[in-house]
């Protein structure tokens, strides 16, 4: 068994090797490294687990550990890059993922070996556990929320999959680490090798699609602007620019992808498919920003309504208060709202 299980451990290694030099091959977006770093983090999984670790790694063993408690946090920076349009890296993730391995080391090289630990000893070990299953929730709420008002639908059907296969797995993974943990246990071999062949299939199957042996890879979705559904129907595509410009349907607070296709008499497929393909954007947040912030401008530049509090123009727009129409009106001017206001009557006079 131990023959097999060293032979698996081989093959696994050996693929993730592949995919990791893959995906650094011309890598020139951060999905790319942050997918090879979290490959990386499981490779450390499979060099690391196994009881004869320390002597198969030697003095690197320590760093071996460090790249596998990091995983976790890869892995959520890997989904918000993935499925999330305004995402960016900023030092605060760097940070976030040096008190992650600075705990996960504590953990698995000191707490983890404590013969007879006490029950904070217990309970601190629990923590960096209970840290990695709350990450990969968090991953995975945030990306079965942006199901809602995603309109790119590759990446749609991507993040039903993601949710269920890797969402499902790495969250199985850390309650079993936690059983082991509690009831003082090891995981049986046979659900090791059979981890192990899976992450062997999976770093393959991953390989293949960078390879272009299939049509699109896994990673394109998130780029794709243009569904293959076909063309969007001019109609439909002439009403929902009426409804936006003319209607104004975009000042009804809460307004979702359903209510305006029930307003448009049409499916939630073909809207979603003529807001990304005919005009372009990806988000149907940031389509609703769109027209909602370009009325405000408009407002925050006219004299004759400089008296009017930002907030009343803001809730005459949609929004339902005045800390995301902030946020969303900052991202897309660079100012706030009364600067912005401020330096549009000063160049009128």
């Amino acid at each position: 068994m131990l023959d097999l299980e060293l032979t698996l451990r081989a093959f696994a290694t050996l693929a993730l090797l592949q995919l990791i030099t893959l995906l650094l091959i011309g890598a020139r977006d951060r999905t790319r490294w942050l997918a090879a770093g979290y490959a990386l983090g499981v490779l450390a999984f499979v060099l690391t687990s196994s009881v004869h670790s320390r002597a198969l790694l030697g003095d690197s063993h320590a760093l071996w550990v460090l790249i596998c408690v990091c995983k976790a946090g890869m892995f959520w920076l890997l989904a918000r890059s993935l499925f999330d349009d305004g995402f960016r890296l900023r030092a605060a993730h760097a940070l976030g993922i040096a008190g992650m391995a600075v705990y996960g080391l504590i953990q698995q090289l000191y707490l983890y070996t404590i013969p007879n630990p006490t029950p904070a000893q217990q309970l601190a070990g629990f923590g960096f556990d209970l840290l990695v299953v709350g990450l990969v929730v968090s991953a995975l709420r945030g990306v079965w929320q942006g199901l809602a008002t995603d309109l790119v639908e590759p990446r749609r059907r991507l993040r039903m999959g993601f949710v269920a296969a890797v969402g499902g797995y790495l969250a199985l993974a850390a309650l079993v680490q936690i059983y082991n943990q509690l009831a003082e246990v090891r995981t049986p071999g046979l659900l090791v090798n059979g981890n192990l062949v899976l992450m062997t299939m999976a770093s393959l199957a991953a390989s293949a699609s960078l390879l272009r042996l299939r049509r699109r890879s896994w990673l394109e979705p998130m780029n794709q602007t243009r569904p293959a559904d076909g063309p969007v129907r001019p109609a439909l595509l002439a009403a929902l620019r009426k409804a936006m410009s003319e209607e104004r349907i975009y000042r009804q607070e809460k307004l979702s992808i359903g209510q305006l296709a029930a307003h448009l008499q049409c499916s939630e497929a073909a809207l979603r498919q003529a807001i990304n393909q005919g005009l372009g954007y990806r988000n149907f947040n940031d389509f609703l920003h769109a027209y909602r912030i370009d009325e405000v401008r408009q407002q925050l530049a006219d004299a004759d309504r400089a008296q009017i509090p930002v907030l009343t123009l803001a809730l005459d727009v949609g929004y339902g208060s005045i800390g995301p129409f902030n946020r969303a009106f900052k991202e897309r001017t660079g100012l706030t709202p009364t600067r912005y206001r401020q330096r549009e009557l000063a160049a009128a006079d």
